[in-house]
């Protein structure tokens, strides 16, 4: 009598049960994996649990939320960049595409909700901080820290919900340690929030402030200078709308079609980088010159900043009679020769606050 030939040779029972662990492993070890509700490497938000027994809900869950499904992706992307898997513009995560028509800087994104912080950068740039302040203090100049907020630190509902939060952002920790080591610092989001009232204080579709944003930053930076007078009137300016003729974010992320925004603009035009005034003797490397505007006699500011204070700023110093010296921050390597050549009378410390890094 010949035996029954069993369904699988031995070392095929070997393989079906290695095949047959492989994927059960990944559900058993949801058990013990921690509850993700979002993807930061995907930009979206993750699969609820099921509220009943759909099968399509238990499907989402499961995929979203499988054992080693981060190292997963992290594998993808990598191994995506490595071998020119996706074409360049999937590869673009320099702009993120924010709740209605927001356009948002990835780098230093994370440090404006909280979600990411860096305590020790924050203090090696307070130690470049209030090492400044001591050089001022030396030539009795009057000094001040302003950094200047980011889109999403004045609206924090641009931001798109996958992107993690918490409860102490990096200018917090920017404005704490310079303050903790002597120096004055200006938190401008406070004005930068009760300025939204007046029109957009930030543009959309571009890194930047618009006109409105600027002018909260410079009374606000005015009045903690103790020079109330220089305040400007925004009822004064008069603005009037005008279609932006250039949006970085939108050159950056291809996003060409999007609407023309409307900007908030001066009835002399928009102001914009002062192509006169350059200040001689003084290396800017690959940064723009440095810059002294107007050139007639009277109390000057200095601003060791970037683009957010060379390219809004001028016109309001200009209405206050009050002359702008300009020069950027080159990562915490700046020409010191500026302080000679230009002579001020105070000197504010602005960049944005994702690029208050010392390199």
């Amino acid at each position: 009598m010949n035996r029954a030939r069993p369904l699988l040779q031995p070392g095929r029972r070997f393989l079906a049960a290695l095949i047959l662990l492989v994927l059960v492993l990944p559900l058993l070890g949801m058990a013990v994996t921690p509850y993700r509700d979002r993807s930061v490497m995907e930009r979206r938000m993750l699969a609820g649990p099921p509220r009943g027994l759909s099968p399509s809900d238990w499907d989402a869950y499961i995929r979203d939320h499988f054992a080693g499904r981060q190292q997963l992706i992290f594998a993808d992307l990598w191994l995506s960049a490595r071998v020119r898997l996706k074409p360049a513009s999937a590869a673009n995560t320099t702009v993120i595409r924010g709740e209605g028509d927001w356009l948002l800087l990835q780098p230093g994104l994370l440090g404006a909700t909280g979600g990411q912080t860096d305590a020790k950068a924050a203090q090696r740039f307070a130690v470049f901080a209030c090492g400044l302040q001591a050089e001022m203090n030396n030539r009795k100049v009057p000094f001040l820290f302003a950094p200047a907020p980011g889109s999403a630190e004045v609206y924090p509902e641009a931001v798109p919900a996958w992107v993690p939060k918490g409860p102490t952002t990096q200018a917090d920790l920017l404005v704490k340690a310079v303050q903790g080591c002597g120096a004055r610092a200006l938190d401008l989001r406070p004005a930068m929030q009760a300025a939204k009232g007046q029109g957009p204080v930030y543009q959309r579709h571009d890194s930047h402030w618009t006109n409105i944003g600027a002018l909260a930053a410079f009374n606000g930076m005015a009045q903690a200078m103790g020079q109330p007078g220089w305040r400007i009137d925004p009822q004064a300016m008069n603005w009037r709308p005008t279609a932006a003729a250039d949006s970085d974010l939108v050159r950056l992320s291809g996003l060409v079609d999007l609407p023309a925004e409307m900007l908030p603009q001066p009835p002399e035009g928009p102001d914009s980088r002062p192509l006169t005034g350059e200040v001689p003797g003084v290396d800017h490397g690959v940064y723009p010159p440095a810059f002294l505007q107007p050139p007639q006699p009277g109390p000057t500011v200095l601003i060791v900043g970037d683009s957010y204070t060379s390219d809004f700023m001028a016109q309001y110093f200009r209405r206050a009679r009050v002359r702008l010296a300009w020069t950027h921050m080159a990562d915490c390597r700046f020409d010191r020769r500026v302080f000679d050549a230009v002579k001020p009378d105070f000197v504010v410390l602005m960049p944005a606050t994702r690029q208050a890094v010392c390199r």
